[in-house]
């Protein structure tokens, strides 16, 4: 018996008596409570949610069951549970030895191979699954006080029995990697991930960065005339995946998601500068993977799309020549008026021209509008994209076109930062008065819109042309914002759904975790987002968020110069809490004025008095108090407020940490990561 059975023998769970024991309390959660704390990259939603509510001790099917043993210079070793178990023990024992002697020669990579398989916190068992809506998940216990107790991986049943048909251990050790290799590659990748990461995504982009860097050097050879050359490994292993899915090999390249990944990631075979390379390579691993990305916390609550706001349906002319689509029309399409009608007739042959079909309006700002198009010359960003179109003010022509090119430079500079929008490209439409920013699609809406908020928030902000020099003069920029709210007022004339309820505790935490992460990030590329407010953010239908508007991002140069995003954050952070005390009433909800941020006593009280998340203690089992809740969210909002974050990032970084780990200890036992 493992450490894991262990550890569920003390709690009284008996495994012999399965079907009749009911598991502790401990051991489960509803899955309305267990998508608070999960996040997938593969898979869809209903997959998940009805595996989340299968009880913890009956997910895995135990045919197939090990312990995993950590030993000295990142090695792994399978101890089987059962004789069923013996063979596969046996292969993957073989498969890490192996694939650590052919990177032997190779010593950055040996290197890398033995840091991932660093020694766990965790003893860490493995078991197969037979529910399981994707090749692997891996699953952590938690304590009351959010410390892991118990990790497990799950593997899939029926990849197991698949590969398994076609092992054979006296083929060839190459032929018998690659035969291998399905199984071996998903359990590397589990293997190392970290027990409890301080957010998912940011650790997924790195460990899938390396893991394919691995996968790279143990299949292929070379990337010659433009397309990776398999060895003797990646030759099974291709065939494999082809035989799966029944496409052709060379479709693989253009089809299968994992292979194009590699072929993008081709330049890595180079053994030179690898750790100079990681950076370029992080950028197209964050691209392949937001594309899965799904938070069944908020994904559980986001609105069906407006039928009104759907993209025209489209098809691809013979030989991809084009699209097919139907006329624009107003009221489909996202076309509310005839104002949008003209401006869609008038930029869409200038956009066939780059390369770019419209198929739908996402929506409006004060200076152009956002369009969905579709990429009809295969460039080097994704079949479908958004396309933002910002008209000329008047006299100023040539500060728009340095904008366009300013806020490209930007995108390229935060092109890391999972929680920021991607700017592929920028430009000035031919015989147009605009400028327009090529961008990810994020199918969604803005959290203003999402929140019922819209338009209650302050005026946008302008990019500011020198550092700011004067804590008064940021002051009083401020606060002229906040007295301009009437400004925005347009925002809430806008077609847009709100949530499908009130968002729950823990579900605002995630949303001001991302948002809190996303101004650590752009302080740390040397930005300031200068106009910080929940309508510049999105949350895409998967639960993902996005910073939407680089308009008014500027260099930082001293503390100062983000002081303003400070003090926007404490706002919009008043706001979301406000809007479940709120949330049944019409008219949205009125911002917090500059009194609660001048004053934590009066935020503290106005916390306690607008409050509808329920006792604390209650809600989290005694894991939380009220006290500790309020005094964290206080504290956090104090730090905006006094220039305190802006001066000492260090306490920024400590303010988050502390909300994950409360967000941790309120919402459950449970984190599941595909």
């Amino acid at each position: 018996m493992g450490i894991f059975e262990d550890f569920l023998e003390s709690l009284g769970f008996n495994e012999k008596a399965l079907p009749r024991v009911k598991p502790p309390k401990t051991l489960t959660l509803p899955a309305s409570a267990s998508g608070l704390s999960t996040t997938v990259f593969d898979g869809d939603a209903a997959a998940w949610s009805a595996h989340l509510d299968i009880l913890w001790t009956l997910r895995p099917d135990r045919r197939f069951a090990w312990n995993v043993q950590f030993g000295d210079r990142g090695t792994v070793r399978l101890f089987a549970r059962n004789a069923d178990s013996e063979p596969w023990a046996a292969e993957l024992n073989w498969a890490f030895e192996y694939v650590a002697e052919c990177l032997e020669r190779k010593p950055q990579l040996h290197k890398i191979y033995r840091e991932m398989l660093e020694p766990s916190r965790l003893p860490l068992s493995v078991f197969s699954s037979a529910c399981l809506p994707s090749p692997s998940s891996r699953e952590t216990l938690l304590d009351g006080q959010s410390h892991p107790v118990a990790t497990r991986v799950l593997l899939n049943s029926t990849l197991l029995d698949d590969v398994a048909a076609q092992l054979c251990p006296s083929e060839r050790k190459p032929v018998r990697l690659g035969r291998c290799w399905p199984v071996f590659q998903t359990l590397l990748r589990q293997v190392a991930r970290h027990t409890v990461p301080r957010d998912r995504f940011i650790e997924r982009i790195e460990e899938t960065t390396l893991w394919a860097l691995i996968n790279l050097h143990v299949l292929y050879e070379e990337r010659k005339q433009g397309k990776l050359v398999c060895n003797a490994v990646g030759e099974e292993f291709e065939q494999w995946e082809a035989r799966r899915t029944g496409l052709s090999r060379n479709e693989l390249y253009t089809r299968h998601p994992f292979f194009r990944l590699l072929n993008d990631l081709s330049f890595l075979l180079s053994e030179k500068a690898i750790d100079s390379l990681l950076p370029t390579a992080q950028v197209i691993v964050r691209d392949f993977l937001d594309s899965g990305y799904l938070r069944l916390s908020l994904a559980s609550i986001m609105p069906t799309v407006l039928e009104s706001s759907m993209h025209m349906p489209f098809e691809w002319r013979e030989g991809g020549k084009g699209i097919r689509t139907p006329k624009p029309e107003i009221g489909q399409f996202g076309i509310v008026d005839s104002d949008d009608f003209d401006a869609w007739k008038n930029v869409a042959p200038a956009f066939a021209d780059i390369g770019l079909g419209i198929i739908g309006q996402l929506g409006m700002g004060q200076f152009g509008r956002v369009y969905e198009a579709v990429n009809l010359h295969g460039a080097k960003f994704p079949e479908r994209v958004a396309v933002k179109v910002d008209r000329f003010r008047k006299g100023h022509k040539k500060e728009a076109i340095e904008s366009a090119e300013t806020i490209l430079g930007i995108g390229r500079d935060l092109a890391a930062s999972p929680h920021v929008i991607r700017v592929f490209d920028a430009g000035k439409l031919q015989k147009q008065r605009a400028t327009y920013h090529i961008l990810q699609l994020v199918e969604g809406d803005t959290l203003d819109h999402l929140l019922g908020i819209a338009g209650t928030e302050h005026a946008s902000m302008l990019r500011p042309q020198e550092m700011r020099r004067s804590h008064a003069r940021v002051t009083e920029e401020i606060f002229k914002l906040i007295e301009k709210t009437k400004d925005e007022s347009w925002r809430a004339t806008r077609r847009a759904l709100r949530f499908t309820r009130a968002p729950s505790l823990n579900q605002m935490l995630d949303i001001l975790v991302s948002t809190a992460l996303w101004v650590e990030e752009v302080h740390d590329a040397g930005y300031a987002v200068n106009d910080l407010k929940n309508g510049n953010v999105m949350i895409n239908r998967g639960g993902q968020f996005k910073a939407i508007d680089l308009d008014s991002y500027s260099p930082v140069f001293n503390a100062l110069d983000k002081m303003t995003d400070f003090f926007f954050l404490g706002i919009a952070t008043l706001q979301m809490l406000a809007t479940a005390a709120t949330w049944t009433k019409p008219g949205g909800v009125p911002p917090p004025r500059v009194a609660l941020m001048e004053d934590s006593v009066a935020f503290t009280e106005y916390l306690r008095k607008a409050w509808n998340f329920g006792e604390i203690e209650a809600v989290s089992d005694g894991r939380v108090s009220s006290a500790e809740m309020f005094s964290t969210l206080a504290a956090f909002v104090n730090g905006c407020r006094a220039g305190g974050f802006a001066e000492a990032p260090a306490s920024f970084t400590a303010a988050i940490d502390g909300i994950i780990d409360l967000k941790r200890r309120l919402s459950g036992k449970e984190i599941v990561v595909e």
